[in-house]
């Protein structure tokens, strides 16, 4: 069998497989050393998101330009370990939104001019040990948004300096394991650093991050922080900043976290986000602080169990977005004082069930947006949950759902209601398609009708959608009346 025969046998078996509901539809070519043109332009049949190549080792300009003809989303090249400049300007043609090439150890000068012409959203070089000025300068033209180079584990202040020309949103230096002040002046960027390799960060770092305005600040290596640092970053106009490292937090650096500049942050209107995700608890006397934290959004996803005098402190913040989650049982005393708080989304993760107890608590929640990753849902949670007036209910995880559940979820009367499993589920999929007698879907799987309902349940209940927002069915069946 030749290479092409091979590529669209495989390709014609996955493509009758993809499913409106899966997260991603990858499909990846695990042996595949040398790419012929034919089998290129095979490849280009894949009607999934994502194509991956990773030991493929030669890539000649008449393969890359017909793989440039692919209509997915994200093509990972992660085996080549050199590419011509002709390669990178024929992919630069490609009219996708990730490129991923890892297996790159180094960058030219020249190979960076051709690639900073593509006009894609993320650009992953993590292979990449060194970087040049001439070779960081020609990638600072590159129109895209986020920008991977995790392999360096120095940067020069000319590199940086380069570097901070960029015009993107995300640059990621994860493989950084010091960042002295000076090269940190010297990135002087506006958007949001990842400095994941990082385990420490000093006073003089610290400030010259926050001299620099930066958007946000990613440490997710940092383990402890000091009180100064933190109150250097929080009194800093960083609008995001994520310490994901942070296994606790003393009562003076909670205290810092507090203080946010608000006439320096609330001057454009822009929404403050902290995330601690590594902590696993918080003390009373830290819970005491967190009312008074200045921050719109805040994370705690990596809480092992919430208690009463945790949950009782958060409803007191005064924040709009509240994700949580860690935990896999929510009692009903946490439930209640949680659903006291006066945001506008809230989020709980990892949960394995939902209690009938939890669901009434939450559903008396006064917020517009309610997000629930939970493994499975018992029928009179879900009824509990289907009375709660809220905006947009997101329930996403799910591992199981009897009908009676989907039915009563589904007969959810407000604006939007979405079922999103993590990853992709037949049995879930067949359970909601059994729920339904009648659905109409667009192009991309979501519920849809424009003249008629959208699902029609056994027992006569009709829903309107239009591209997966629910509607009222004036506007479906009379939107003349409605004009």
């Amino acid at each position: 069998m030749s290479q092409t025969e091979y590529i669209i046998r495989i390709i014609s078996e996955h493509n009758y497989d993809i499913d409106p509901y899966s997260v991603s539809n990858e499909l990846h070519f695990e042996h595949i050393e040398h790419l012929t043109k034919d089998g290129a332009k095979a490849m280009t049949m894949w009607r999934g998101n994502d194509l991956h190549l990773p030991c493929l080792q030669v890539l000649s300009f008449d393969a890359s330009e017909a793989l440039a003809k692919w209509k997915g989303s994200g093509l990972y090249l992660n085996g080549l370990k050199t590419i011509s400049k002709d390669t990178a300007l024929a992919l630069a043609k490609w009219d996708g939104n990730l490129l991923c090439l890892d297996g790159l150890p180094t960058l030219s000068e020249e190979i960076a001019n051709a690639l900073a012409k593509w006009d894609g959203g993320y650009l992953i070089l993590n292979g990449i040990e060194n970087l040049s000025k001439e070779a960081a300068d020609a990638l600072s033209n590159w129109e895209g948004h986020d920008l991977s180079l995790d392999g360096l584990e120095s940067l020069s202040i000319d590199t940086a300096d380069a570097l901070s020309q960029w015009n993107g949103y995300d640059l990621s230096l994860g493989g950084l394991t010091i960042l002295p002040p000076d090269v940190a002046q010297a990135l002087g960027w506006r958007g949001h650093y990842h400095f994941n390799g990082s385990s420490n960060l000093s006073k003089e770092t610290a400030f010259a991050l926050a001299s620099c305005d930066v958007y946000g600040l990613s440490l997710p290596g940092v383990t402890t922080i000091s009180t100064e640092v933190a109150e250097i970053l929080t009194k800093s106009k960083i609008l995001q900043l994520r310490l994901d490292g942070l296994k606790n937090v003393s009562d003076t650096t909670a205290l810092a976290l507090t203080g946010r500049n608000s006439s320096a942050n609330k001057a454009d209107d822009k929404e403050t986000f902290l995330y601690l995700d590594g902590l696993e608890s918080i003390s009373e006397k830290v819970s005491q602080n967190i009312p008074n934290w200045q921050w719109d959004a805040l994370s705690l996803c990596g809480l092992n169990s919430l208690y009463l005098h945790e949950a009782q402190a958060l409803s007191r913040w005064q924040g709009r977005l509240l994700l949580l989650g860690g935990f896999k049982f929510l009692s009903h005393e946490t439930s209640h004082a949680i659903s006291c708080w006066k945001g506008h989304h809230l989020s709980i993760a990892g949960l394995e069930t939902l209690s009938i107890e939890s669901a009434h608590a939450l559903s008396r929640w006064k917020g517009s947006c309610l997000e629930l990753d939970v493994s499975d849902i018992p029928v009179k949670a879900a009824e509990a949950l289907s009375c709660w007036e809220g905006d947009t209910l997101i329930v996403k995880g799910l591992k199981t759902l009897s009908s009676g559940a989907s039915r009563a979820l589904i007969k959810w009367k407000n604006a939007e209601l979405l079922f999103a499993p993590t990853e992709p589920n037949r049995d879930l999929i067949d359970r909601l398609n059994q729920t339904i007698s009648v659905s109409r879907r667009d192009d991309a799987g979501r519920f849809h009708s424009d003249d008629g309902p959208a699902i029609v349940l056994p027992d006569g209940y009709k829903i309107y959608a239009i591209h997966g927002v629910r509607v009222p069915r004036l506007n479906v069946e009379n939107p003349d009346l409605i004009k």
